[in-house]
């Protein structure tokens, strides 16, 4: 006769139970783990030294209904990015931004409110973390990521290859 043993069930469930929860604890820590990218690309984002508003306005739109983010915003770029941008401070159709340029889209509450959330996207096609040739993040205004530039732009990618994007920027067809 073969004695066969097996382990009690309520062991197994807890087992089961607790790798579940590390697991969902690993996911969830990751989410907004700010990472040494984010905190660079923060620090270029932080200051509006040396960048320039959408159509030289600093004024604050309302944002379109297909946008995920905030109701109230205002975009900015840095002066490599600016220099791609024609007079009337689009990119020309077509167009691509080239490595360098960093755009910048300040979410708020309100028209006159506090800033919540900024946006980021700055093309760096060489760069590990990219997608798409952008390093995507989202951050609120301590620089804590609240969308890490490790997700490599999954979640944002989508609705920017939307049609009439120009290089991923959806602001010159949504805002003319």
């Amino acid at each position: 006769m073969r004695l066969t043993i097996k382990p009690p069930l309520m062991k197994i469930k807890s087992a089961i139970i607790f790798s579940a929860a590390i697991a969902m604890g690993f996911f969830l820590s990751q989410c907004k783990k700010t990472t040494e990218t984010d905190t660079a690309l923060f620090d270029r984002s932080k200051s509006v030294s040396g960048f320039s508003y959408y159509k030289n306005s600093d004024s604050i739109l309302v944002s379109s209904s297909p946008s995920a983010h905030n109701p109230y915003f205002r975009v900015r770029f840095n002066s490599v990015a600016q220099a791609a941008l024609t007079d009337n401070g689009k990119l020309p159709v077509g167009g691509s931004f080239p490595d360098g340029s960093l755009i910048v889209k300040e979410l708020y509450d309100s028209p006159g409110g506090s800033l919540q959330l900024l946006a980021v996207m700055e093309k760096t096609s060489a760069n590990s973390a990219s997608g798409n040739g952008y390093l995507w993040a989202e951050f609120e205004p301590d620089g804590k990521a609240a969308f890490s530039t490790s997700k490599k732009g999954n979640g944002c990618i989508s609705c920017h290859s939307a049609s009439g994007n120009r290089d991923l920027v959806r602001l010159f067809e949504l805002f003319p």
